[in-house]
């Protein structure tokens, strides 16, 4: 996961840490710096998902407008940044889909890889594009 302040259009490897555990008061890291305070999305999901080896977490301002009125997708309520009961909302979600909406928050595809994760954000974008 990227460290926390990291500018994502402008990262370098240096940037991100391996988050080995988290639980609800601490999250372990190797690295150099703090995580992102969605530490623990991550790491719940990728426990529930161990078929995914990619986790995108995008702010996708057209598809939460209007992700509410389609089946197709998980759509989550609005839960506090980086909390517990956000990690495991997404991380159930996480075992029937590969696309959640978090209300007022944001968009989360998986993979198993980068292409693959990148393809489901910019697929759900483009089809809300669409009808937006």
């Amino acid at each position: 996961i990227k460290r926390t302040g990291a500018h994502p259009f402008q990262l370098k490897i240096s940037d991100f840490v391996l988050v080995v555990k988290a639980d609800k008061d601490t999250v372990w890291v190797k690295g150099r710096y703090e995580p992102s305070s969605e530490s623990r999305l991550h790491y719940f999901t990728y426990l529930a998902r161990p078929d995914i080896n990619c986790l995108f977490h995008a702010h996708d301002f057209l598809v939460l407008k209007s992700a509410a009125r389609f089946k197709e997708v998980a759509y989550l309520k609005h839960f506090s940044y980086g909390t517990m009961e956000s990690a495991r909302a997404v991380a159930r979600a996480a075992k029937k889909h590969d696309y959640i909406v978090q209300k007022n928050h944001g968009v989360i595809a998986l993979g198993k890889n980068i292409k693959t994760a990148l393809d489901i954000i910019i697929k759900y974008h483009e089809k809300f594009k669409s009808i937006a």
